[in-house]
């Protein structure tokens, strides 16, 4: 009898070590990182910073190209806007000036997947010109009185907003974090027509309106995210990993769409400066730094201090002797959040 139990404790014990040899490893250690990233999780509202979410994703609920269907309304076809007076905005669009064809976010359909229809994430794009996004920071620095209704509406219900929300634009905020947990932050040159000498946690990059001349030129979020990256830091796609979209909102000073995405680099951080520095938009940085993706480091962030903005729309924080844009805290926790997802 003994012997017998000997013998099923042994196939127990050998079928555990089977499982953990043959990939019961991975799945036993995704979750003892799982629960201990959930446990050492960072609070934070974006609303602080001006940053009013839609919707976010998680590393147990991530979004995926197969998940994202995107429409786009031509400009002669796009939603009346219904929060600035029209002859203002046309005012200032014409004293700013400013060149470029540009989508804004009309809608979105949360891919909550609770039902048939909520499998995939449905974003509603409208076409614009940048001159617009132009105009409304204009305004902003120097009529923000005309921007409240659309304030107030961004803040009581971002979504419905979005229906008849006035042309702007959609930026992704792209975190590109090394194999050592070191996340990517850039200096911005004079040649930007905001934020000069700032800082930023990533780089960041504005959807194009669509060419109908050139096949496939239609973006979405994933697209855009992987041009950034080729655009701004000369990265190909065998030099980076999957592109995680963490986050999508809206930035209220620009009144602008914004999308966080995380990505890990394959390649090493000096090779990621050199390609930058040969890259297409090499002359939007003046120089690139790398920070420790620790908490210690998140909580420096958090408790930094707002500085008054130069010429800027939008606010600025103190952290040592750097200013950094205030989207550089919502990217820090995004890039925290799913650091889960970096070593899987």
């Amino acid at each position: 009898m003994i012997s017998f139990l000997l013998g099923i404790f042994s196939a127990i014990v050998m079928s555990v070590v089977v499982d953990l040899t043959t990939g019961g490893t991975t799945h036993l250690l995704r979750k003892l990182r799982r629960y201990w990233f959930t446990k050492t999780a960072v609070p934070f509202d974006a609303r602080r910073d001006e940053l009013f979410t839609i919707t976010e994703w998680s590393p147990m609920r991530m979004l995926s190209p197969q998940r994202l269907l995107t429409r786009t309304i031509s400009i002669t076809s796009r939603p009346l806007q219904q929060y600035v007076e029209p002859d203002a905005l046309q005012n200032a669009v014409l004293e700013i000036g400013g060149s470029g064809k540009v989508v804004y976010l009309s809608g979105v359909e949360v891919d909550h997947r609770e039902s048939e229809e909520t499998q995939v994430c449905r974003v509603l794009i409208s076409e614009s010109e940048y001159s617009e996004v132009r105009g409304i920071e204009q305004i902003r620095l120097t009529q923000p009185d005309l921007l409240g209704s659309a304030d107030a509406a961004v803040a009581s219900d971002v979504r419905h907003y979005l229906a008849h929300a006035v042309p702007s634009s959609i930026a992704v905020n792209i975190i590109p974090i090394t194999q050592d947990m070191e996340v990517l932050c850039a200096e911005r040159s004079s040649a930007v027509d905001n934020a000069i000498g700032c800082w930023t946690v990533g780089i960041f990059e504005t959807m194009k309106r669509s060419d109908p001349n050139v096949p496939g030129s239609t973006e979405d979020i994933y697209t855009l995210a992987t041009r950034g990256l080729r655009e701004e830091l000369g990265l190909l796609p065998h030099e980076f990993g999957q592109v995680m979209i963490t986050w999508l909102g809206i930035y209220r000073p620009l009144l602008r769409g914004h999308i966080v995405a995380i990505v890990r680099l394959n390649i090493d951080k000096s090779d990621v400066q050199a390609r930058a520095r040969e890259s297409d938009s090499s002359y939007e940085h003046v120089s690139f730094d790398w920070i420790p993706l620790h908490r210690s480091v998140l909580q420096s962030f958090l408790n930094a201090p707002y500085q008054q903005p130069r010429q800027t729309a939008g606010a600025l924080i103190q952290q040592g002797d750097r200013l950094w844009i205030e989207q550089a805290r919502l990217a820090l926790v995004e890039a925290w959040r799913f650091r889960v997802s970096l070593f899987e």
